[in-house]
Formats: structure tokens, sequence, C-alpha cells
């Protein structure tokens, strides 16, 4: 007999015979439907359909923690919580789902599909069928780029030893620390400047910021030009940003992650943001591997994209990014905290071929996996890892469920502005006496106008 854990039965023990031809009592324990904890003389068993449904729990609330669910069986086996039923359950958990990986890459290997970057270059069918003889679109592929410093996980405190030292190595989301820092030297910390810009300093943060050094590289604006008037949109950013660093680089290992998306919202490329902001080193490694992968002709979208293609321009990434005629511009909504001289020429609005994207993909992102926050603050790097891919992987496939009804509305959306918004903007223009030629002349003047302002 074998005292086990099932939601289904609430028995808490059962009787398993061994056969004389089985290689070990885990493996008849799992042809029983168990999963043992142990895999020396088990004495605990936690049924596969309780760890599924475990598993359904979380892909669908992902702050839904073990120990939660170890207190819901402890109150349908009316037993008191005890903490080794919490570490029993999530020994096991790890277990189903390193099952499960192994399972799923069996499968994408028979399916042809266990290449690098397979999903990247085909989890989107909007972006990647292309039909024969179908028109070019202005911008191949659209997709944008941003940090979230929600996911954060605290370092170690002090000498203390770490427990769990597994390396999540399974996710073909993240990009290798190690590839990531081969873009750290590109740019070169930028020394603050003494000015109406520079926030005030903290005497009451218990944290001070570590002093680093120029191994950690600049941020994404640090190789704009220094014209005159041309940085108040970036300037703004940084400062507001500085306070916050201050007060978590020490306190945290990963301060967050950095992501990519495309248009339709299917992730490309995630990194940790690790004991740091939003270093240049992040989003140029993914502009590597845009210009390595993607199409000729696309537009990136990033919050500070007025002076970070001026940074990929004078990296080591410039000349192929000008060969494949990439371009930068600035999201929709983070747009208006912008010059108006930068909206000009990076607002969505005044970019041809944009049509009604906004490019805030990864705000609608990080608003669900923000739910993450709860579970993964003092969790483990494995743990972190796992729970992050987890929760990916399924917001992939509820975007592609969805992908149709999305595609369809916005073409409704299209099909109304035009029908209720073109008459209007015909009669204003007849009224005014102008054409289209005009409006794109006095775009050209505005532009301009704003570019020698001041």
């Amino acid at each position: 007999d074998i005292s086990i854990i099932n939601m289904y039965t609430l028995q808490s023990t059962v009787h398993i015979s061994r056969g004389a031809d089985s290689q070990s009592a885990v493996e008849v324990i799992a042809f029983h439907g168990f999963l043992a904890m142990t895999p020396v003389a088990p004495s605990l068993a936690i049924s596969f359909k309780t760890l599924e449904l475990f598993r359904r729990l979380r892909l669908r609330k992902p702050s839904f923690s073990v120990e939660v669910f170890a207190k819901v069986l402890c109150d349908f086996y009316t037993i008191p919580y005890r903490r080794m039923y919490r570490v029993a359950l999530s020994n096991a958990f790890d277990i189903y789902l390193s099952i499960h990986r192994i399972i799923d890459r069996r499968v994408q290997q028979e399916l042809g599909r266990a290449s690098n970057n397979w999903r990247v270059l085909n989890a989107c069918p909007a972006c990647c069928y292309e039909l024969v003889d179908e028109p070019h679109l202005t911008f191949s592929r659209m997709i944008c780029i941003d940090g979230n410093n929600s996911l954060k996980r605290m370092a170690k405190v002090g000498n203390r030893d770490i427990g769990d030292t597994r390396q999540f190595m399974e996710s073909d989301y993240y990009l290798s620390e190690d590839f990531v820092n081969q873009y750290t030297h590109e740019v070169k910390q930028r020394k603050p400047q003494p000015g109406v810009m520079d926030p005030p300093k903290d005497t009451t943060a218990e944290v001070s910021e570590p002093d680093f050094s120029d191994d950690e590289g600049g941020d994404p604006t640090d190789l704009a030009p220094d014209v005159p008037g041309a940085r108040p949109c970036t300037e703004n950013w940084k400062a507001a940003a500085d306070d916050l660093k201050k007060k978590m680089w020490g306190i945290f290992e990963e301060t967050g992650i950095f992501a990519s998306a495309c248009r339709h919202g299917f992730i490309l490329w995630l990194m940790d943001m690790m004991k740091s902001g939003e270093l240049v080193k992040y989003p140029l490694a993914i502009v590597a591997k845009v210009l390595a992968l993607l199409q000729p002709h696309g537009m990136l979208g990033y919050d500070i994209g007025c002076d970070f293609e001026s940074t990929i321009r004078r990296s080591s990434l410039g000349p192929l990014w000008e060969e494949h005629g990439w371009r930068c511009c600035v999201n929709a909504f983070h747009s208006y905290s912008h010059s108006f001289r930068c909206q000009t020429r990076n607002h969505l609005n005044n970019i041809a071929g944009m049509g009604l994207e906004d490019l805030e993909t990864l705000e609608r992102v990080f608003s669900a996996s923000n739910q993450l926050a709860l579970v993964v603050r003092y969790a483990s790097q494995y743990r972190r890892h796992t729970y992050i891919d987890m929760f990916f992987k399924q917001w992939d496939e509820d975007k592609y469920a969805n992908l149709g009804t999305m595609l369809y509305n916005n073409y409704r959306q299209a099909l109304e502005i035009i029908r209720t918004e073109l008459h209007a903007v015909a009669e204003a223009m007849q009224s005014l006496g102008i054409c289209e030629e005009d409006l794109e002349k006095w775009y050209v003047e505005e532009t301009e106008y704003f570019a020698t302002l001041g």
C-alpha cells in the first residue's frame, strides 16, 4: 500500500501490486495513474489527473500558487495543512511539467518543427503566411519591443546557499544570456549632464545605486545625436527611471523581462533584465534576431524608438539595418509623451502604411503576464523561467484561437471608419478648396518647420 493524493476520488491509500517483470516501483505506480514523490522507495504519490487539474488552473490563472492548491487538497481531505504537502506538490509538479515538455518535444520532432526558429517563422499565420503573387505591404512585418519590471525575482540574502540550482534551458522563447551579452559594449554609458532634467537625489533610499562600470553598457538612447532640442523625449524617460533603478538593482536578481511580439500578439523572443533597467543590449539582441530571420522592410515599435533608431544605425548592426530597410517608430500611446517634433516623424498616424495599428501590443501582454508576479518574486530561477514559459505558451495558443475573430473585427472597424468618415473629410476639403496633394504638402511643411524650430 502507498499513500496517495487524488482530487477526484479522495482516496488516502491504494494497493499496487508489482509484477515480476517490472523495472521499478515508480514505473508500476505510474502505470496505475500516479506520480511517485521519490525515485526510490516512494511513500507518497499524486494522481496524474490531480496534477493535470493544477496545470490547467495555472494556465488559466497564473497567480494560482502551489500553496493555495495544496490547501485546497487538504480541505477536501479534511486534514490540517502542512508545509510538507506544498513541498511534495511543488516537486511533483516540476516532474509533471518535465514529462509534458518531453512529450511536446517528440511531437514537434515528428511534425518537422524541431528547428530552433520554427516557432518565430511560423507561429503567426497572419504575419508568416504569404500567398503566391500577394501584393507587397509597405511594411513586411510590424513588431514591438518593451521591458517590464513586474516579473522581478529576489536575489539571495547574504551568503546563504541556493537550494535549487537547476537551469531551465528548454524554452525557445528565451534568448541565451551569452547571445544577449554580445551587445553589451555596443554603447558606452553616457555620463549624465547636470540640468533641469536631473531627478532629485533620494536621500531616504535604503538601497543605494551600485557604481556600474562600462561593462554594463549604456541604455538604448545613448548613441542618439546631441542635437539641441532633439532629446527631451528620452531625457524625460531616463529621468523618471533613475529613482526606480536605485531602489531595485540591489535587491533583485532579475529585474524583469524584455520582450518582443508581432502586431497580432504572438511572442517572438524574451530575455531577463539582470540587475538593470532597459540596457541597450536587450533591444539590440532582438534587432539582431530580426535582421537574421525576418523579411526586410519592416517596422519596429518601441516607446523610445525615435532615439533608439539612431543607436541602431551607429552600432555594429547599422549597415545590416540600412540594407534590410527596417525602421523604428514610437508606439501610438507613448508617442504623445514625446515632443511634437518627434511626433511629426515617429507617430503612427503620420506614417503611411501603418493603418489602424498602434503597436501597443506588449502593454496588453504585460497586463496579463503581471499575474505571474505573485508566484515568481521569491521563486527559484528554474521555477520562474518555467512559469514564464508556461504562461507565454498558453498566451500564444489563445491568440492563435482568437486570430480570425481579431482580424475580422479589425477589418470591420476599417470599413466603418471609411464609411462614416470619408464623406465628412471630402466635404471639409471641398469647402476649403483643397485636395489631397495640399494635405501632403502641409504635412511636409509642418515637419520641416518643427525640425528647425528652436
